[in-house]
């Protein structure tokens, strides 16, 4: 009886032991979370939070960075006149076009490649670099080499013109072919990123489910669709949100073509809400006017990814 009350105190000993350890160690790692994630976070509240709340303020006051001493309070006003100005409402209409036309492509395209490059092929390793390499690259750069491949008479333009009809025309430096270019050159970007989401998740998916499946007689389609694309559900969701919120903040691509001139060239063919903002802030220097389609955009966006949630939350029921 006392060597098992011995045995008994000793395993118990080790119980306390243990748990003191997983205590100690969850200490830790929440020290060290803290640690890491502070940065973040005070860079996050100084680059984005504080001026955020700024524009929220500055949409209700007439304020001009350069006339400081005349700041005054218009209420909605700088709202008024964003939805009677003609080229917001094309700018608005230019970003929707952008985000309904690239990001499903370009979700469509980086999950069709990742289960391509899922499977066992040859060379694979070296066909996600190269599908990934655009994403890498600078944006000024890919810019400026889409505007040489899109020029009049260029083999790509000779090509699309006899396959479509199009036009044998520079297409940046065209009011119907600019926003399109772009398009193209944020597509062909963008789709490398998306991609590698889309292969973490399938890796991570356990093969045993594959097996299972396989077993039952699922081919490779009712596989996909009732097995793989739930279970990737929530990257799925993820990158039709980061797309969506992405492809509203294009800028640097649109500054690129136009070429020193106004944003938004040629003709106002490729202005969006992003380079309206910049337009009427840091040239014009009406950063009040300029923080209330801030402040639109923002609502837009907002709106888009409540309601794709929605939808998405819709089909998840449907589905099951």
């Amino acid at each position: 009886m006392v060597l098992f009350r011995n045995i008994r105190r000793v395993i118990d000993y080790m119980n306390k032991s243990k748990n003191v350890l997983k205590k100690r160690k969850n200490k830790d790692d929440i020290i060290t979370a803290v640690i890491f994630l502070t940065p973040v976070v005070v860079l996050w509240f100084w680059w984005f939070f504080i001026p955020f709340c700024k524009s929220i303020k500055y949409c209700f006051f007439d304020f001009n960075y350069a006339l400081p001493e005349r700041t005054h309070f218009v209420g909605l006003d700088n709202f008024i006149r964003l939805f009677q100005d003609n080229y917001f409402l094309k700018a608005i209409i230019h970003s929707t076009q952008l985000v309904i036309v690239t990001v499903p492509i370009i979700v469509s395209l980086a999950l069709l490649l990742s289960v391509l490059l899922n499977q066992k092929i040859v060379f694979r390793g070296i066909f996600r670099t190269i599908f990934y390499l655009p994403y890498v690259m600078s944006s000024i750069a890919v810019a400026t080499v889409f505007m040489y491949l899109f020029v009049k008479d260029s083999p790509i333009i000779i090509v699309l013109s006899r396959l479509f009809g199009l036009d044998n025309v520079t297409w940046i430096s065209d009011t119907r072919y600019a926003l399109k270019a772009v398009m193209l050159m944020y597509i062909w970007q963008q789709i490398g990123f998306y991609m590698v989401m889309f292969l973490a998740a399938l890796q991570a998916i356990p093969e045993e489910v594959r097996e299972s499946a396989r077993i039952d007689g699922a081919g490779s389609v009712r596989e996909f669709l009732f097995i793989t694309l739930p279970l990737i559900k929530p990257t799925l969701y993820l990158s039709l949100t980061m797309g969506i919120i992405s492809s509203f903040k294009v800028f640097d691509r649109l500054s690129a073509i136009s070429r020193g001139t106004v944003l938004g060239a040629p003709a106002g063919s490729t202005s969006t809400i992003v380079t309206y903002f910049y337009v009427n802030a840091f040239r014009y220097g009406d950063m009040g006017y300029a923080s209330a389609s801030v402040v639109v955009l923002f609502a837009i966006i907002f709106s888009l990814t409540i309601i794709q949630r929605a939808l998405v939350s819709k089909g998840e029921e449907a589905l099951y």
